[in-house]
């Protein structure tokens, strides 16, 4: 929803992943836009710049994306129109996601109900570094199932007790934006959300969740289940620690199976 006029392009603006657009945040501005960009507001902005979108990672279908800066005014509305839309997805049906893996062009948005989730732990990647996982499997109503690995901040965020709790009497229905499709040695699937992501879980408000939870049972046919995820220090304390004179008494004829 925009409103345009000659000589100064002005815009109504929801920050809750609603807008047609990437925000790129000129550095002396930080604190300036960090105080006024704020999740669920709507916003009133002058004194912008509209250029083409980037080729990568698009977390919406939209050939263009606003460019903020020194002299950008922001202004928050003080009546807040009640039909301003407060969210923007393309939901992906889970038998399609496979045919995006690899795919840079755009991040995927998925629905789906949490059968399980992990807790957090901190593994380690595959370019050797430490990292914040956790792990959720969510479930389609034609019973396709698919994994989604939260990493870093986002692992943390996500309230994975309060979900398992609630999902031990009730369904737990679940919108994921900004994830993306990766594929480990051609035959393991899964989605990956990192900074980009975000989740709407059991929103009544919205009705993609309103229409699935209408499509189950009342009473939930299974419980969330807890998935153990162990991490690179549970791992390590396993592994038998041997010095380079015991490895040369070992014989390797010995230790062959």
């Amino acid at each position: 929803m925009k409103k345009m006029r000659l000589g100064t392009l002005t815009l109504w603006l929801l920050i809750k992943r609603v807008i047609p657009c990437t925000l790129k945040y000129h550095r002396m501005q930080y604190h300036y836009y960090n105080q006024h960009l704020q999740e669920g507001k709507i916003v009133y902005m002058t004194k912008i710049t509209i250029h083409n979108a980037k080729q990568g990672y698009r977390p919406v279908e939209s050939p263009y994306m606003i460019r903020l800066n020194i002299r950008t005014q922001i202004a928050q509305l003080q009546d807040e129109p009640s039909d301003f839309p407060k969210y923007a997805f393309s939901l992906a049906p889970f038998p399609n996601l496979y045919q995006h893996a690899g795919n840079t062009e755009k991040f995927l948005d998925v629905i789906g109900r949490i059968l399980a989730v992990s807790n957090t732990a901190r593994v380690l990647t595959s370019s050797g570094t430490l990292k914040w996982k956790r792990i959720i499997h969510l479930g389609d109503l034609s019973g396709n199932m698919i994994e989604l690995s939260l990493w870093g901040p986002r692992a943390l965020e996500f309230q994975g007790e309060s979900v398992y709790n609630i999902g031990q009497k009730n369904h737990v229905i679940a919108i994921f934006v900004g994830t993306s499709m990766k594929c480990i040695k051609e035959s393991s699937y899964f989605l990956s959300g990192t900074s980009a992501c975000r989740w709407y879980i059991n929103e009544n408000d919205i009705p993609e969740i309103k229409i699935f939870q209408k499509s189950l049972p009342t009473i939930p046919d299974q419980a969330v289940k807890k998935i153990d995820l162990q991490s690179a220090d549970d791992i390590e304390k396993h592994i038998e620690q041997t010095t380079c004179l015991q490895l040369k008494d070992i014989d390797p004829f010995d230790k062959l199976v």
